[in-house]
């Protein structure tokens, strides 16, 4: 069974987990997905969007997943 982003009904809440960055080898349904080969683009709060490269730092893309660790996160990602 093929789990592939063409495949999945409409997906709106997925999470960040370190080993599953943007575009992950590993496509689970609940993992972000683009057909970008650089990365996934994302609306945030501030009504920008941008694009998470597909090589983010796995610790970065866990902050930004998270309000938890309160971490400052500049915009240069």
């Amino acid at each position: 069974l093929h789990h592939g982003p063409e495949n999945a009904p409409i997906l709106v809440l997925g999470h960040t987990a370190a080993n599953h960055t943007p575009n992950t080898r590993f496509n689970h349904p609940h993992d972000f997905m683009s057909r970008h080969p650089a990365g996934c683009n994302f609306l945030f709060c501030d009504g920008s969007v941008r694009l998470i490269d597909s090589d983010i730092d796995p610790t970065l893309w866990v902050a930004l997943g998270t309000r938890r660790g309160r971490e400052p996160i500049s915009d240069d990602f």
